[in-house]
Order: C-alpha cells, then structure tokens, then sequence
C-alpha cells in the first residue's frame, strides 16, 4: 500500500505585468529537476509538468500522521531536493544552518505543512496549516551570511523580553546564531504562541510541501 494520500491541485501563473511572477506546484514524493534548468517536476508515478503558463494538474503527495509516527525520524532528517537545489548558492555553513532549522521547526509542529520559496531577496521554508501562503506563522529566511526566524504574525506574540525585532504592524524576526537557538525555551516558547494563533491550526489540511518559485533576478552569495 502507498504511504501516501493523493490528490490533485490546479495552479497559474501570475499575469506577466508583476515585475516576479509567482510559479506554484505542490509536491511530496515529487521531485524537482534543478534550478536553472527547464522548469520540470517529475513524480514518482512519472507525472510531469512543464507548461507553467496554462492551469495545470499536479499530483500532491500527503503524508499520513500515522506514517510519520512510524516512520518520522527519517522524514524529518530527508533533505528536500528542490530545497537543497534553492540553497546550493550559499556557504556551506548557512545551508547546513537552515536544513537543521528545517528539521527542528518540522519535529516541533507536525503536522504542519511546508512552504518552500526560490524567492528574489532570500530562501525561505515555511511552515502553515494550510497550503496558503497568507497562513504561514513561522518562516526560515535564508540569507548570504546568516538565517532568520520570521513570524508573520509576531506582533501579536507575548515577548516580553522583546527579542523579536521589527516595527511594523504584523511581522517580526529574530536573528539565529544557530540551530541550537530554536531549543532555547523562550524561542520554543513564541513559535507555539504563533502556532496556537495560526489559521487552520484546529482543522490543519493534510501535511504537504509547496513550492514556489519567483522570475527575475535573485540576491544571492556571489
């Protein structure tokens, strides 16, 4: 029996007059081909897409709650591929930060479902529980020198030792020295206080990757 439940999402992409139009597919046993090459994602069961430009079906992977109870150490230790292939411009300490960062928010919120960005200024990792971007309360922003635990919602978090930093009316971040930072309790702390307030936290859709990539130039180590 497959571990996974499937089913199928239409996506579009963005009218050519955004400056960084948005390309969308939702992926779990998925692959993806590598960046720079011609946008393909081919599936275990050999779907493929390439025609990004047209609404497309592709297969979305699910992981049940009882497969990651038996087998969770090693979801949570797998490397994504299209997540590694976005983060292969950076040093090899900033990239083996945000992998760690990765799995310790993973283990942490399952089952939560995880948003992967190519995005202009930064890789980010997501984390909702619901397949929309709007949602996610915790995010992994990857810088050339450094990663950032944003919360899109950090304003309304209790930090009374006020670590987070920001002005604005909703977001806020911290700076990680490390992974080892997620396991300070206070830190712990916020992200389950943005857990509890996130959309869908109560009726969570089935765990997922998503993936999205942004045209145009990208800021990246040199």
């Amino acid at each position: 029996m497959s571990r996974y439940k499937r089913s199928t999402l239409s996506f579009k992409r963005r009218s050519s007059s955004h400056a960084n139009s948005l390309r969308r597919i939702d992926v779990g046993s998925l692959k993806f081909r590598g960046v720079g090459q011609p946008r393909s994602w081919t599936g275990a069961h050999g779907y493929a897409t390439t025609d990004v430009d047209a609404p497309t079906e592709v297969p979305v992977a699910s992981l049940t709650s009882e497969v990651f109870k038996m087998k969770g150490d090693d979801y949570c230790r797998e490397e994504p591929i299209e997540l590694v292939e976005f983060l292969a411009p950076y040093p090899e300490g900033v990239q083996e930060q945000a992998l760690r960062c990765r799995e310790t928010l993973l283990r942490l919120l399952w089952p939560v479902t995880e948003l992967h960005f190519d995005a202009t200024a930064a890789v980010c990792a997501g984390f909702s529980y619901t397949p929309k971007t709007r949602d996610i309360f915790v995010n992994i922003a990857v810088y050339g020198d450094h990663v950032t635990l944003v919360f899109g919602w950090g304003a309304k978090l209790d930090d009374p030792e006020r670590r987070l930093k920001g002005q604005g009316n909703q977001v806020r971040h911290i700076r990680l020295k490390s992974e080892q930072t997620l396991h300070d309790p206070y830190i712990e702390e916020l992200i389950l206080q943005a857990s509890a307030l996130a959309a869908g936290r109560e009726d969570p859709s089935p765990p997922s990757r998503v993936i999205k990539i942004y045209d145009g130039p990208k800021r990246r180590p040199s």
